[in-house]
């Protein structure tokens, strides 16, 4: 099968910042609550030419093909585990799909279906992200443009889970029930978070781009690109799904980013404009015509995502009209073009309102009052 088009550079969310180092770790695929899709099919790939791509040295057992609706996963993990990778990809699916449905946007149907690789062990992942040259030091998976495909591994054999199992095993030698609980409970509870920032973000990426949300090599803003792989990171529940309920690990992140450290009873809208004006925040314009800042890393580019999130978490919900043809004029970008920052910033305000004091206040204030989230633990 050949690769898809070319496109921008690989996409890795980060994790919001409610997930500390060891967290990059959690299991990837933990329990959830999912709807099922038709059974993927599964076959062993002892013909090398059904793989298309070099499989790198390392795996653990033969390779399986398993085939979904829209997926192919190639993987040489457990057959059970990347059946039920191949159940999130599908659920995600019918969440960009529904997306496109309710914002009225012509989805291009799939030319083949996507194409994923599921790895057991790290070390190999990292191998085959070296072969794409993908920076994967810290991360659990990714989705390579070039090469149209999201690639990830079972992160139950992070070597960083290492400092956890210890404590649990330690616990239970001193028979500190009440201690081995309570940390196998956060596991689980992060579990979903991990799964929301890699599988789920990962995949809306692909499946966005090959819906025709985005533009193949087209400049595609950093801040709307990012902004709808969050919209779909909250797995199915029977609360909703995706772009249906809010982010509360993303809400998290930005409400965290105003608070900075203080004692604050109730935020505001000023509280951002003091975050922009301390450096821990962009203002809005920035935020929505400056590339530059998508290149940043670390707590701050926490902070960005977090404010991606919010403005397409908003635009979603309080200006559907214009936020349904703001896409469709992004996507009808041609590849290779250039749009300056000035253009950008030009053709959000003239498809929604100038990004003055009086929308920012608007918007803030709107994200502010959604229900605040879970307090979440943390394991040191």
């Amino acid at each position: 099968m050949s690769p898809g088009p070319k496109r921008r550079a690989p996409h890795c969310g980060y994790l919001p910042a409610t997930c500390g180092p060891w967290l990059l770790a959690v299991l990837l695929l933990g329990p959830g609550v999912w709807a099922a899709p038709p059974p993927a099919a599964e076959a062993p790939a002892e013909d090398k030419d059904l793989i298309p791509f070099e499989w790198p040295s390392g795996a653990s057992r033969a390779v399986q093909i398993l085939r979904s609706e829209h997926f192919i996963v190639y993987s040489d993990a457990e057959a059970r585990l990347a059946r039920r990778l191949a159940q999130r990809l599908e659920s995600t699916y019918t969440d960009v799909a529904r997306f496109c449905r309710v914002n009225k946007f012509p989805a291009r149907a799939l030319a083949q279906p996507l194409e994923v690789i599921f790895f057991e062990h790290p070390e190999v992942y990292h191998g085959y992200a070296a072969t794409v040259d993908f920076q994967s030091a810290g991360t659990l998976g990714f989705f390579h443009a070039d090469t149209n495909r999201s690639v990830f591994f079972n992160s139950e054999n992070d070597p960083r889970l290492a400092k956890v199992r210890q404590q649990i095993a330690q616990a239970r030698e001193k028979l500190e029930r009440r201690k081995v609980a309570q940390l196998e409970g956060l596991l689980r509870s992060y579990e979903a978070q991990v799964n929301q920032m890699v599988v789920q973000h990962e995949s809306a990426h692909m499946i966005l781009y090959n819906l025709g949300v985005h533009s193949a090599g087209a400049a595609n803003p950093m801040w709307l690109v990012e902004g709808l792989a969050m919209l779909f990171e909250p797995a199915p529940t029977d609360r909703g799904s995706g772009f249906g309920i809010t982010n509360e690990f993303r809400l998290f992140d930005f409400r965290e980013a105003l608070r900075d450290g203080r004692e604050v009873r109730q935020l505001k809208a000023e509280d951002f404009d003091r975050a922009v004006a301390a450096g821990i925040m962009v203002d809005l314009p920035t935020l929505v015509s400056d590339p530059e800042i998508w290149k940043t890393q670390g707590p701050l580019a926490n902070n960005y995502y977090a404010q991606a999130w919010a403005l397409t978490h908003y635009l979603q919900r309080r200006q559907p009209q214009p936020w349904a043809a703001y896409l469709q004029t992004i996507a009808a970008r041609r590849p290779q073009g250039v749009v300056t920052p000035a253009e950008e910033l030009l053709l959000f305000e003239k498809t929604f309102v100038p990004l003055d004091e009086k929308f920012t206040q608007r918007w803030a204030n709107y994200i502010l009052r959604l229900p605040a989230p879970r307090v979440l633990a943390k394991i040191d």
